[in-house]
């Protein structure tokens, strides 16, 4: 069973202190207190140093988002005028700007048209036996 991160943080504090309190008592039946303590010194190093490694990451996929999508809405805005200024150029009223507004239309009907992403269903915890 998983613990979560809190509750794993806890225990460690707990644990980590009744091995210091209760050390007498723990080396009187054959405990190495001392490598005990060193372990969990350890481990506790090392998943505070996973735990912020992954949350500098999700900061870093975060911020990477908002620059992919700030990257497409400005080229969107770049290529919607420069397909304006193509129909102001050949004149509004032409075959020629006809044809072109249809690039538009056809990719706004495109986009509608497309099917709806396939639910995923959730897992479903296995009953404890």
């Amino acid at each position: 069973m998983t613990a979560t991160e809190a509750k794993t943080a806890a225990l460690g504090t707990v644990v980590y202190a009744l091995f210091v309190k209760e050390q007498p008592a723990l080396e009187a039946g054959n405990v190495n207190v001392p490598g005990a303590l060193e372990d969990m010194a350890k481990l506790e190093k090392a998943a505070v140093g996973a735990n912020a490694d992954q949350e500098a990451a999700k900061r870093a996929q975060h911020a990477a988002t908002e620059r992919a999508v700030e990257a497409m809405r400005a080229w969107y805005v770049a290529v919607s005028g420069y397909l304006d200024m193509a129909i102001a150029a050949v004149g509004k009223d032409t075959d020629a700007a006809r044809n072109f507004r249809k690039l538009r239309s056809d990719m706004e009907r495109e986009a509608r048209n497309l099917p709806a992403p396939t639910p995923v269903p959730l897992p479903v915890a296995k009953p404890a036996q």
